[in-house]
Formats: C-alpha cells, sequence, structure tokens
C-alpha cells in the first residue's frame, strides 16, 4: 500500500507544475472538507449535550461574526479617513 503510494508522490514530484497545482487544488479541497465535517459533527455533539442553555452555538457564532465585522470595517474606516503626514528631509 505505501509502495503505491510512495510511487503516485513521485510520479506528481516529476510531472509539470500544472499537474502539481491540479494536485494542490484537490488535496487542499478535500482537507477543507475533511475539516468542515469533523467541525459540523462537533457542532452537533455540543448542541445535542446541551439541554438547558439558553445561549446556543449559532447564536455564540454569529455574534462572533458580527464583533469581527464590526471591528474589521471600523479599522478599515478609520486607516482610511486618518490624516497622513508626509515629512520630507
Amino acid at each position: 500500500m505505501f509502495e503505491k503510494l510512495k510511487s503516485q508522490l513521485e510520479k506528481i514530484r516529476s510531472s509539470n507544475e500544472k499537474i502539481k497545482r491540479r494536485w494542490l487544488v484537490i488535496m487542499s479541497v478535500i482537507a477543507m472538507l475533511f475539516i468542515l465535517i469533523l467541525w459540523g459533527a462537533y457542532a452537533n455533539i455540543v448542541k445535542n449535550n446541551e439541554n438547558n442553555s439558553s445561549v446556543g452555538f449559532w447564536q455564540i457564532f454569529t455574534t462572533g461574526i458580527k464583533v469581527v465585522s464590526n471591528s474589521f470595517v471600523n479599522g478599515v474606516k478609520g486607516f482610511i479617513t486618518s490624516e497622513r503626514t508626509i515629512t520630507i528631509e
């Protein structure tokens, strides 16, 4: 099994950049899907375990997204509206 994997990796290493990039994209998508599936399963377990809690996972998640987006927007606004001074020596 490992010999087959090793030969496939050698084949990818010796291929051109287009093939390497394609494999990079494919493996990145697979890794992201795997992480999202694990995250979703964890969220489902946490949601099923909370019995009488009034604050749920999605409430915390959406509140966090709102806070992060508001601070980002305020930071960009502050950067755009701030005065810049140029010192020529």
